[in-house]
Order: structure tokens, then C-alpha cells, then sequence
């Protein structure tokens, strides 16, 4: 064990397990005369509202750090490094990632690259996973098993280990052989604006608020009956924040939409629409119903089912993809990625998306969405 932590050499890669602050402080002073970052993470999200970030695997050139996020609570070194926003962070299928960390407490990210998204506007698949991508301009056959692995036990495994490592080292790779092309094509730029259109993750508050929308069949519902759900599905999410439980295990998607339609207003009616839940009740059934009687008094003015196409609309938007689809081969893209059926049926709506509003997009798409 070193000052930077376990230190192991594969294939001129010197791979260090940072499980301390002291650790984690010199590979980051290491990392800062770096211009690139290539950057994953490792998680669990199966039992809890919010994300356990497990590992942060980082690398830099011929160093990978595995970041054991289990054994340290301090990781400010490492925001600093990751809030530098001339140095450019590599990323492959970012956006979960972007939303983990944001969860977990770092800042947003103002520098990135996403290989997925590169590999896309050079005439791959949309959703190329990172295996397929080495595999196709490295020449690398990467070991996926450890996709579903248990990152929380430790120590890891020698294949975890291998796995953790390898999401990381060909990234930089990847991205000189993608910029090349995309310089050639003349669209790395369209990457760069992509990649800023990657959100982060929505706030916990604003989450509370729109969770009505996660509620399976409230498209089912009258008006008043939403409202309720509108109420319901805020007080679910906000216990199921406080608890940090999956929002199912406090309340069933089934569960809100029977007490939305009925609206029990005692005790007695509510236990009779959650039977077998009486520990539950008995801690939480007074604020339910609470919440039930909130939902007249608070401004649902956003809250809305999507409205049914018409026929005319769903010609339009019939038409207007066989013009896409030729559009598209003209570039070699995928169709849905110059323009979506969601965004057709957006604009179909009299919704423009964002991506289509403005940017690379608009000088293909002028004239074709009228």
C-alpha cells in the first residue's frame, strides 16, 4: 500500500485503489495537469430512493483510479477536479451517470464528451453500448459479465476489478478515433451541442411535484380523481425521500389510483382500501388522508393528460417521418436521431422540443415540420 493507494500494473496501466482521503488528494494532484478525464461509475439502485454510488473509476493517461466510494465520506479532492471545466471529461451513455453523481452531491458537469452520442452522428447505432463500440474501432473484445455484478461487496473481485478498469481505459481512444471523423464530417460540434442538451438530475423538490406523471394508468382518470393523484403521488414521493425507499415500497402505482378515484376520508375507509398495511396506517394514515384534502387547495394548473392524436395528426406525423427517413439517409443517421416519433408528436401537439428549436438540426429539418 502506497501514499496513492494499492497499486497494480496491467498492460502499462497503473491502476490504484483510492480507499482514503490522503489517497484520493495525491492521484487527484496527479490528474489536475491533465487535459482529459475519462470517467464512470459503478452503483446500486435497487432498494432505495436514491442512488449508492459504490465506485468512481477515473483515468488519465497510462493511470486508472478506482475510487471506493464505500470506505470514504470526504471526496471534496475529487469535486474540485471534476468542477475544472476547461478539462474535458469522457463519458460513454452518460446521462445516468451525470444524474448519479448530481444525486450524490458534485456539481454539474460543463465539459463533456459522450462517446454514445459521437458514435451516433458518425453513422452507428443510437444506443451503442461501450463493448460493441471498442469492439467495432478497437478491435477490442471486452468482458461484460460483471455487468450485473453486487458493486457493494467488497473486496472486489479480480473480475470486477478487470471490468471497472476497462470502462474506463479506451476512452480517450475512443474519443481521438471519433473527433477525427467527426472533424472530417464536419459535426463535432453537433456533439459538443448534444452533449450540453444532457440534462442533470431534476431536483428532489421538483420531483415531488411532477411525480404524478410515474403513476402507471393515470391517463385513466376524470379530472378531480387527477388532482387527488396529483397530491397523492407529491406525499409519496416526499416519504419515500425522507425514508429513502423505493416509491413502490411505500405505495403501489395500483394503490394511489384506487385511493384518487375513491378518496377516503377517515381512517376506517382508508384501511379498508390498503388492507394488510395497518402498521403502516397507524404511522402514516392521518397525513395520507391529509394529502387527500390538500389536493382541492393547491394549483394543479399544469396537471394534464396528454391529449389523443387526431387522424390528421397521426397523417401528418406518418408523412412527415418518410421525409425524415430520406433526410437521415442523406447524413447516413439514424432517423431518430435528426428527429424522434416523441418529437413528431410533440410538435404534432404544438410542443417544439428543444433539440429542434434550435442547433444543428434546424438546417435539415427547415421546411420539413410545417
Amino acid at each position: 500500500m502506497t501514499k496513492s493507494g494499492k497499486q497494480l500494473i496491467t498492460k502499462n496501466i497503473q491502476i490504484y485503489s483510492i480507499t482514503t482521503l490522503e489517497q484520493l488528494k495525491e492521484w487527484c494532484e496527479r490528474a489536475s495537469s491533465s487535459d482529459f478525464l475519462s470517467i464512470d461509475t459503478e452503483f446500486k439502485w435497487e432498494k432505495t430512493y436514491l442512488p449508492q454510488l459504490c465506485l468512481i473509476q477515473l483515468a488519465i493517461p497510462e493511470s486508472v483510479a478506482l475510487v471506493d466510494t464505500l470506505s470514504m465520506t470526504e471526496l471534496e479532492p475529487l469535486s474540485s477536479l471534476l468542477a475544472n471545466s476547461e478539462r474535458l471529461n469522457l463519458f460513454h451513455a452518460a446521462q445516468q451517470d451525470l444524474e448519479v453523481f448530481e444525486l450524490s452531491g458534485f456539481e454539474k458537469f460543463t465539459n463533456l464528451f459522450d462517446c454514445q452520442i459521437a458514435a451516433a452522428l458518425i453513422g452507428l447505432d443510437e444506443q451503442i453500448g461501450y463493448g460493441a463500440l471498442v469492439s467495432k474501432l478497437l478491435d477490442i473484445d471486452l468482458d461484460k459479465s460483471q455487468t450485473r455484478s453486487d458493486w457493494t461487496i467488497r473486496p472486489l473481485s479480480a473480475a470486477q476489478t478487470d471490468y471497472a478498469v476497462n470502462d474506463v481505459r479506451y476512452l480517450k481512444e475512443l474519443y481521438e478515433l471519433m473527433k477525427h471523423e467527426l472533424m472530417n464530417l464536419e459535426r463535432y460540434h453537433w456533439v459538443q451541442e448534444d452533449c450540453r442538451r444532457l440534462h442533470s438530475a431534476v431536483s428532489l423538490q421538483h420531483r415531488c411535484f411532477m411525480a404524478w406523471r410515474k403513476v402507471k394508468g393515470f391517463t385513466s382518470l376524470r379530472d378531480e380523481h387527477l388532482r387527488n393523484l396529483g397530491s397523492l403521488a407529491n406525499w409519496r414521493e416526499r416519504l419515500a425521500q425522507e425514508k429513502n425507499l423505493p416509491r413502490g415500497w411505500v405505495l403501489k402505482d395500483s394503490q394511489l389510483i384506487e385511493l384518487a378515484s375513491n378518496k377516503p376520508s377517515d381512517l376506517s375507509r382508508l384501511a379498508k382500501l390498503l388492507p394488510g398495511r395497518e402498521a403502516f396506517l397507524r404511522q402514516h394514515g392521518s397525513s395520507l388522508i391529509g394529502a387527500m384534502e390538500a389536493a382541492a387547495t393547491i394549483d394543479w394548473s399544469d396537471l394534464s393528460r396528454p391529449a389523443a392524436l387526431s387522424s390528421e395528426e397521426r397523417k401528418w406525423i406518418k408523412s412527415k417521418k418518410i421525409v425524415i427517413k430520406e433526410r437521415a439517409k442523406e447524413l447516413n443517421l439514424i432517423p431518430s436521431i435528426l428527429c424522434s416519433s416523441g418529437d413528431l408528436t410533440s410538435i404534432a401537439r404544438g410542443e417544439i422540443p428543444a433539440r429542434l428549436s434550435s442547433g444543428w438540426r434546424t438546417q435539415f429539418l427547415s421546411g420539413v415540420l410545417d
